[in-house]
């Protein structure tokens, strides 16, 4: 042991055992880490959740004193959402609709607790940051989905914000009665009593495109829209087969994937289920042939070893898919599910021909209507194109069944009228476009084949049907559609496109232009049509517009442009839906529609600003206040006041219904107590004379008697 010098400190020994050891820093971020997935784990969260657990903690721990004084509980969090943090988004939304040109796109949903709800987005040209943004106006829940109480809501919801009518636009729902009749639509309503500018852009094209696929496939009477069900069914209620299938797709080397259900109400679908199922075909031919009778196998195994030989596989490959053959024949079965299989055999492996024939079909044919959809179902403002590829997928549809003179030079006026099944310009039923792989069937089979017979008569069908629906249904000589054309920056120096934003101006947005403007429109038409330097900008329509609005030289034309800018092409409103199964559910049952409508007001708003929450809420300086949304901290703060205002008014309203009931109650006891008295008065008076009369007739007849005996 060292000697301690005589004038060195003596170490504190009770001290040292008492002080805390510092922690070092690789196991204070271990710790937290750890912290935040025990949260993420406890709660259910999805593991990619946790990066923004990460962020809203690095992000709130820059004001730490502000941090430790947060509190909210769920009552809290409802109504600051609400009345706080969506109120500030929904003002300036107003702002903006108060001042710009705007369409409203609308539909309505029911929630999985049986709340319908009617939600309404709205699209606008924002020239402050020269993009078009789409946000959320309002959802609201509804008692019944008629023409009255969805024209009331909307109404209610424009001239409750004080949004001015005439910069409504148009309006884009569905084709459904209630929201586009002739008489009593809400559309039609609109029209009438409130904007009666309001443009016609028709319904949403891509619902019409839904139907006339569900028109293509009519004629092949659910033949394969029942496999899928039935393949589906097989695969959700036995998580072992599908690990069997994925083992038999990685014997034959094919791309796995779980099989999807069909969609009745959205028939394109079955496009990508006909996609999927060929795909798979040759792994549903080896996964239910184990299910076949041994002497059903011996006559199909060599469709097996077509199969096996074809994609190559190894011996080792084929004892393996034995032995899972094996396993899956050695499955028990509900009665059910032997039903199921025994139709999944027939299509698969008895009637494989048909099967292989629709598929084709289906993924040729309805590829054309899914490409339209997909393009108009993206977020790219593609409104000008709308008429164009709606006529242009129209003739491309004619030419799969139709001789190619008697559609290039078609016109949409002549198009709306022709007659679609005129055996002089239609093709032989062999010659109509089918697929490769149903092509080549047709090749190698012969004439009296009753199944390829069966088959190109109802290709026949379907293709009338479907070119009827589309003929029906398209807007293809809509002149508004037309007129839109005119925004297209390839049209900017045309002749005829400069003719069509005369048209759009002058016809369609009259009513946001002076007449001072109305005269000034054929000026500036002149030298838009000439300038040179508009070259230099060539870019997609919005960017285009923007640029030419910073320029000071077209305000009319600009005004115009932002107008036709902000009319929807697709249905954007039913992606809103998918998130209400997460907020309003059968769990949350007391949660209103109004919360709902504050979480998609802020969701809509993040996204139209190209934002996240902690992005837009980030302060390098959290004690400066410059950076801090003063309109957002007052909102924020007078969300409790609003809220115990609401409750008060709800308090007061159903004290008042309950004391009218109770007023109504107590009138109608009085009333049947009067009417009680005086039907017993009355049933008394009326015994008395009864009684005064049985005695005055045993009277008489005792008077009777008297004088018979004298």
């Amino acid at each position: 042991m060292l000697k301690q010098y005589a004038g060195e400190p003596q170490p504190d020994t009770e001290k040292s055992v008492h002080e805390p050891v510092a922690v070092p820093m690789c196991d204070r971020i271990s710790n937290a880490e750890a912290t935040t997935l025990a949260v993420a784990a406890e709660h259910g969260m999805p593991l990619s959740y946790v990066p923004i657990l990460i962020g809203l903690a690095k992000s709130l721990a820059k004001d730490p004193k502000a941090l430790a004084e947060v509190k909210l509980d769920r009552t809290a969090a409802a109504y600051k959402t609400k009345y706080g943090l969506a109120e500030g988004f929904h003002q300036k939304l107003m702002t903006k609709l108060r001042q710009n040109s705007f369409s409203i796109n609308l539909d309505e949903a029911t929630s999985s607790n049986r709340k319908k709800v009617l939600t309404m987005l709205v699209s606008f040209y924002d020239d402050e940051v020269g993009q078009v943004k789409i946000e959320h106006l309002a959802s609201v829940e509804i008692k019944k989905t008629d023409s009255e109480t969805v024209f009331k809501e909307v109404v209610k919801v424009i001239e409750g914000n004080e949004i001015p009518w005439k910069n409504l636009v148009s309006v884009l729902m569905d084709s459904c009665g209630v929201m586009r009749g002739n008489k009593n639509g809400v559309e039609t309503r609109l029209r009438l009593e409130k904007a009666p500018h309001l443009l016609d852009v028709d319904g949403d094209s891509c619902h019409h495109m839904h139907n006339c696929s569900k028109k293509l496939c009519e004629p092949f009477t659910r033949y394969l829209e029942s496999l899928f069900n039935d393949v589906h069914a097989d695969f959700q209620y036995c998580s072992e087969y599908a690990e069997m299938l994925a083992q038999i797709c990685a014997v034959i080397v094919v791309t796995y994937c779980k099989p999807a259900r069909f969609i009745p109400h959205r028939w394109l679908s079955a496009y990508d289920l006909s996609v999927q199922t060929t795909m798979l075909l040759d792994a549903y031919v080896l996964f239910y042939y184990s299910f076949m009778k041994n002497e059903d196998r011996q006559t199909y195994k060599e469709v097996v070893d077509q199969i096996l030989s074809g994609r190559g596989v190894h011996k080792e490959g084929q004892r393996k898919l034995k032995d899972i053959q094996e396993r899956i024949a050695a499955k028990k079965m509900t009665q059910d599910g032997k039903e199921r299989k025994k139709r999944i055999i027939e299509k698969v492996l008895l009637k494989d021909t048909t099967t292989k024939l629709q598929l084709s079909f289906y993924c040729a044919v309805m590829h054309i209507l899914k490409q339209y959809v997909c393009t108009f179902q993206s977020s790219n403002t593609m409104v000008h194109q709308l008429h164009e590829e709606q006529f242009r997928t129209f003739k491309e549809f004619l030419a799969c069944f139709m001789k190619s003179e008697a559609v290039v030079n078609l016109t949409p006026k002549q198009a709306k009228v022709m007659r679609l099944d005129d055996p002089q310009v239609t093709l032989k039923p062999k010659s109509c476009y089918v697929g490769a792989q149903a092509e080549l069937i047709l090749k190698n089979s012969s004439k009296s084949d009753s199944h390829v017979q069966i088959f190109l008569s109802q290709v026949k069908d379907a293709y009338i049907q479907c070119a009827s629906q589309m003929q029906k249904t398209l807007p293809l000589n809509n002149r508004t559609l037309k007129s839109l054309a005119a925004l297209d920056p390839a049209l900017a120096n045309d002749s005829q496109g400069v003719q069509l934003l005369k048209q759009l101006a002058l016809d369609h947005f009259k009513h946001l232009l002076s007449e001072s403007e109305k005269a000034d429109v054929a000026r500036e038409l002149i030298k838009y049509s000439v300038d040179d330097s508009l070259h230099s900008f060539r870019s997609n329509v919005v960017e285009w517009w923007s640029k030419v609005s910073a320029r000071k030289c077209y305000p009319i034309l600009s005004k115009v442009a932002a107008a036709g800018l902000s009319i929807f092409h697709g249905p954007a409103v039913e992606s809103s839906f998918n998130s209400l199964g997460d907020i309003v559910d059968s769990k949350a049952a007391s949660m209103e529609i109004g919360t709902y409508s504050a979480y998609q007001t802020v969701r809509y708003a993040l996204k139209a600003r190209q934002t996240t929450a902690l992005e837009y809420f980030n302060r390098k300086d959290a004690h400066n206040n410059k950076v801090v949304d003063r309109h957002l901290c007052v909102n924020m703060r007078l969300s409790a006041q609003r809220y115990k205002k609401v409750q008060l008014e709800r308090r007061q309203k159903k004290a008042m219904g309950v004391g009218k009931k109770l007023q109504t109650v107590k009138a109608v006891k009085e009333q049947l107590k009067s009417e009680t008295k005086l039907n017993y008065e009355n049933h008394i008076e009326l015994e008395l004379a009864r009684a005064k009369k049985r005695k005055m007739e045993e009277r008489l007849t005792e008077l009777a008697k008297k004088k018979r005996l004298q």
